[in-house]
């Protein structure tokens, strides 16, 4: 097993410095290590729908339908693996041995600068604010983004109607772009998800091992 750290100033605060969901996705963005696979595949698939958005001849109408679409199979999949996710969180942070959680929250993940507790755990929490973003996505959609519905009314007033219908196909290349990106990104997070839940469970395995050849 790694040789881990004690934190130079442990302080009980810092475990409940976060006040809210915001401030887990600022500090998962800017300490957690980024996964190469995930950005880079997803950035490929940016790359493409880019150019499909805006070289295509599809119209504006047959893009949103297809945005709508992917939209509403979005918010299913997504409303689904958020009730998964969160029941099996719960479940694995209520079971496992509160010593461990307090050794992890004293020990000190050094690429990162947090704690293993919170290393862990921000891991976890932001796969869950990701999916809770696209779910808000796509249900934002399917309330606003309908035909004459409140963002093409919007879109209307704003862009005037002799440049609506060039307005109209240029925004529903970028709602293509957002959501099959965001789609797929979230799809790919799940590979993380579930190594990082194995691993956490394998380390949860060993501190039992070890704490019993100690005694």
């Amino acid at each position: 097993m790694e040789v881990l750290n004690r934190m130079d100033k442990f302080s009980p605060d810092d475990i409940t410095k976060e006040i809210g969901l915001l401030d887990i996705y600022k500090a998962s963005r800017s300490k957690l290590p980024k996964n190469k696979i995930n950005n880079f595949s997803t950035l490929a698939i940016f790359t493409m729908l880019i150019v499909y958005a805006f070289t295509s001849t599809e119209t504006s109408i047959s893009l949103l339908e297809k945005t709508r679409k992917w939209s509403e199979l979005g918010f299913n999949f997504s409303a689904g693996i958020l009730g998964f996710l969160i029941a099996g969180f719960t479940i694995f942070a209520s079971v496992n041995d509160k010593s461990l959680f307090i050794t992890m929250a004293k020990t000190k993940h050094e690429k990162s600068g947090l704690s293993y507790l919170k290393y862990n755990f921000f891991t976890l929490m932001y796969v869950f604010i990701v999916y809770l973003g696209f779910a808000i996505l796509c249900l934002l959609i399917q309330l606003l983004g309908q035909t004459s519905g409140f963002i093409s009314i919007i879109v209307e007033l704003i862009a005037g109607k002799d440049n609506f219908l060039e307005t109209k196909r240029f925004l529903a290349g970028i709602s293509i772009i957002v959501v099959g990106t965001w789609f797929f990104y979230s799809l790919m997070l799940l590979q993380s998800f579930i190594f990082n839940v194995y691993h956490m469970v394998m380390t949860a395995i060993r501190w039992e091992i070890e704490k019993d050849n100690q005694e």
